[in-house]
């Protein structure tokens, strides 16, 4: 027998277990050969790791159906245009649907982090997608399980969350979504045609599905909020009275009620989340305005949490005036650990624009207003 299993706690609660499969020191001297090809010492090592995955991924299921067919000749860790993808290994082919084996050493956390690229680019986008995890030092890989693209896809829009990096954008995927099952990998094979799953074609690549431009309820949509509309009773989709959308009625800061301060008239909120970063806990982006001397008006910004007393620590508030411009300014507030809102204020004349961004780790969602 190839493969053992393994008594893993993510696995508890399920009938299935992940798959061991021994490593040989054949796969680690072919990886190694690899990895020398590729410049950076840490790009190499990944290379390396990723290389022995592909080894002995190919061996269990040559192993498993000898006469099963899988095409190695093309994957993306053998050219160097893609030698920066070093946690994937794509355009391997399984019969005739194309994989893309992604890989880690330390599979520590609930959820773990695709290259966007791998998903929406024609070149390496595959049918299913193999988690993969290499314990080299006890020279053995656990096959976690798999998942198809429409099902990444189908997250991604549903908690509206892209993750960056730099310059490279990334989705993060809870665990839990991969089927453990590998016998459902390879009974996809023989049963469903390569059409049941799209691929984006070369001439349309998939959009690119990130915080800020996506319509779904919980989240900030990308569209312009036009606040000149508030006050004669127009409000965007989404935005709504506090008592519709807040549990918890928390008061505004002090200075806010004092009599030297007059109510701001017009006040509404919208819904949004975070996905699985924050245990889908939703929160409340407020806007509230008020007429100031000069035609100018007045505008605070908060999150506030939906239905609990306190915000997560280190969730940031940026409002930035004149983004659009030369003369951009910015202000953030940052929540500590017992505050239930955090704002910013401002005056502006109508017809000015400006940017709220909802920031919690690297995980960004933002809203643009015109005054």
């Amino acid at each position: 027998m190839l493969y053992s299993l393994l008594n893993n706690p993510k696995y508890l609660g399920l009938n299935l277990e992940p798959l061991i499969i021994p490593l040989q020191s054949k796969y680690f001297d072919k990886a190694r050969k690899i990895s020398e090809k590729v410049t950076g010492e840490r790009n190499q090592w990944k290379t390396y790791l990723s290389a022995i995955a592909l080894f002995a991924f190919e061996e269990y299921l040559q192993e498993l159906i000898p006469d099963i067919q899988f095409d190695i000749n093309d994957v993306s860790i053998f050219q160097l245009q893609h030698q920066n993808l070093t946690d994937t290994v794509c355009n391997t082919q399984l019969s005739n649907f194309k994989l893309c084996l992604i890989t880690t050493d330390n599979l520590v956390d609930d959820w773990i982090t695709v290259p966007e690229k791998i998903i929406n680019s024609p070149k390496l986008a595959g049918h299913l997608y193999v988690l993969l995890e290499i314990m080299e030092a006890e020279k053995q890989l656990i096959i976690h399980g798999f998942m198809y693209r429409d099902e990444i896809l189908k997250y991604q829009e549903s908690v509206n969350i892209t993750s960056t990096t730099q310059d490279n954008k990334s989705i993060k995927i809870p665990f839990s979504r991969f089927d453990p099952e590998i016998n459902n990998l390879l009974i996809c094979c023989r049963l469903l045609k390569p059409e049941a799953i799209n691929l984006p074609k070369d001439d349309t690549i998939a959009p690119v599905v990130i915080a800020n431009i996506h319509k779904a309820s919980h989240a900030i949509a990308q569209s312009l909020v036009n606040l000149g509309q508030w006050g004669n009773g127009i409000f965007e989709e989404g935005w709504e009275s506090l008592e519709e959308i807040l549990t918890l009625q928390m008061p505004d800061p002090v200075y806010l009620r004092n009599k030297n301060y007059p109510e701001y008239p017009i006040q509404k909120g919208k819904l949004f989340d975070f996905g699985s970063l924050l245990n889908n806990k939703k929160f409340a982006l407020v806007v509230k305005m008020k007429p100031e001397e000069n035609e100018e008006k007045g505008v605070i910004v908060q999150i506030r949490p939906e239905n609990e007393y306190c915000l997560p620590q280190g969730l940031k508030l940026k409002v930035t005036l004149n983004h659009n411009t030369n003369e951009v300014e910015s202000e953030e507030a940052i929540a500590t650990e017992s505050d239930c809102i955090i704002q910013l204020g401002f005056c502006e004349s109508p017809g000015k624009q400006f940017k709220v961004e909802a920031i919690y780790q690297d995980a960004v969602l933002t809203e643009e207003f015109v005054l």
